[in-house]
């Protein structure tokens, strides 16, 4: 990534972008234009530096052998450097007797393998081809400069122009001499010689690819800018509306299907938020309404003593009914924005369900309702453990009440692919078809005195952790047979 993370790439540097669109259309279509001349132009650098390259190559690989001393092993010497140096090494006797030689020398590398391909140039034959064609050893002017002058180095081109061929000749300690050859093809010339009519086609083709450039930014930009503009009109509406026009069926008639969609679920959100809104007063206005009604009585003076104790009795249920809703209201706005700046940690999910079963099983409520479990995994994925424990709680809880007296509840824990499934049945009278939709709702409930959020803050919380949440209706057969609640959380950390 970039440093403002953006993710890096051609022409997606801070310069670029800064640059509207419709100029970095025109950059990408001058950069492809003008790539042959620069291709020209790194061949024909190529050509006039590959001389010195070589020379320099058959430098060194002789220093080398300069720096071995008396040669008591010629074969392994000669392979030594030519493998190492990929060329051509003979050692000569100080008579110019060819003692070893052995060659590694390569007419072609990748460059050339690529500049023979464009130029559609033929290939140079290797230099051992042009053996015979130099002569003896002992008669080459480089072999009788070297044993006049103690070294000689220069470079010779054979094969009508198309391979350059350089040598490095030193004398030795002891008076043998090393000789080391290197080859180049010159495929390159070819582009050298054609750089005038490449400059020309380039200028020719240059304003229509201009023009080119211009009709694409400007069919890229305008349904671009035409969009952006009915955008900025929807959010400057009190209550946007996801009636964008799709006029085209290419890629910016999805992108303003994406855009349709994306308001349509601002709208749904919107409306379930003063849905929200408006249940959640609704649900505080019933204590409110008590504690008040409670104060009159209190202000009417004096009172009996089972008047007061009911009073009590009503302030204490609706300060605890108020507590329990702004509780459940504070966790569920936590977990619907997804639990952010809390830790998540591997937790061990057999163990914890086991424990709340334990709970739930010594509680009196539950007295009588028989709880079974399965656990067939150990896996530990990353929860935030304190609201996954009360997300569960919720689901079991909910679970024993509606099993009934003398009822079951069935937990099963197990692993499918990559997620962990937790399934909680009971044995009451199931979800009826029209509420399997509204089960996890806010504030709906068919419960006497349930708040309806124990649910919907199991689904938040679920969700905050990349899992799923549904609820279905016991298949024939299947037990214990009322409702069943299906959980899967991600074992990698989402």
């Amino acid at each position: 990534m970039t440093e403002r993370g953006r993710p890096g790439g051609l022409l997606d540097t801070d310069f670029s972008a800064a640059l509207p669109l419709r100029y970095r259309a025109f950059v990408v279509v001058v950069i492809v234009t003008l790539a042959p001349v620069v291709f020209v132009l790194v061949a024909n650098y190529y050509e006039r530096t590959l001389k010195q390259r070589l020379l320099a190559e058959t430098a060194a690989t002789a220093e080398r052998a300069l720096s071995v001393g008396e040669v008591r092993k010629p074969n392994m010497l000669t392979r030594a450097l030519a493998e190492d140096g990929g060329a051509r090494v003979r050692l000569l006797h100080p008579s110019l007797q060819v003692l070893a030689e052995h060659d590694e020398d390569r007419a072609y590398n990748r460059w050339d393998r690529l500049v023979a391909f464009v130029t559609d140039s033929a290939g140079a034959r290797p230099l051992s081809a042009f053996d015979g064609e130099l002569g003896p050893v002992a008669q080459r002017r480089e072999v009788r400069r070297a044993r006049a002058d103690g070294h000689a180095q220069g470079c010779t081109i054979l094969d009508q122009q198309r391979l350059l061929r350089c040598y490095t000749v030193r004398r030795l300690e002891g008076g043998q001499y090393i000789y080391v050859e290197r080859s180049r093809p010159r495929g390159t010339r070819a582009l050298y010689e054609q750089r005038h009519q490449v400059f020309k086609v380039t200028l020719f083709v240059l304003p229509g690819a201009l023009l080119l450039a211009a009709w694409l930014s400007w069919r890229m930009v305008r349904p671009i800018e035409r969009l952006r503009m009915q955008v900025q009109r929807q959010a400057q509406r009190s209550a946007p509306r996801e009636d964008l026009p799709v006029e085209r069926s290419d890629e910016f008639g999805e992108l303003t299907t994406a855009f349709n969609e994306l308001l349509r679920r601002l709208r749904d959100r919107s409306e379930e938020n003063e849905a929200f809104v408006a249940d959640l007063a609704h649900e505080f206005k019933n204590p409110v309404a008590a504690i008040r009604a409670a104060a009159e009585r209190l202000e009417q003076g004096e009172l009996s003593r089972e008047r007061v104790e009911r009073i009590a009795r009503v302030l204490d249920q609706s300060s605890r009914r108020l507590d329990d809703l702004l509780s459940e209201f504070l966790e569920l706005a936590s977990a619907d924005a997804g639990m952010r700046g809390e830790d998540r940690a591997p937790v061990a999910l057999a163990e914890m369900v086991d424990a709340l079963v334990a709970q739930l099983r010594a509680d009196e409520r539950f007295g009588s309702v028989r709880f079974e479990t399965e656990f067939a995994s150990n896996a530990q994925p990353a929860l935030v453990e304190r609201r996954v424990t009360s997300a569960i709680r919720n689901l079991l809880e909910n679970a024993a009440t509606y099993a009934g007296e003398q009822g079951q509840v069935r937990v099963r824990l197990q692993q499918r692919g990559d997620r962990l499934q937790l399934e909680v049945a009971d044995s009451g009278p199931g979800i009826a078809p029209e509420d399997r939709s509204r089960v996890f709702d806010r504030f709906f409930t068919r419960r006497e005195g349930g708040t309806g959020l124990g649910l919907a803050l199991t689904r938040a919380v679920v969700e905050a952790h990349g899992g799923s949440v549904e609820a279905r209706a016991a298949e024939p057969g299947e037990e214990p047979g009322g409702a069943v609640f299906v959980v899967q959380f991600p074992l990698a950390a989402a």
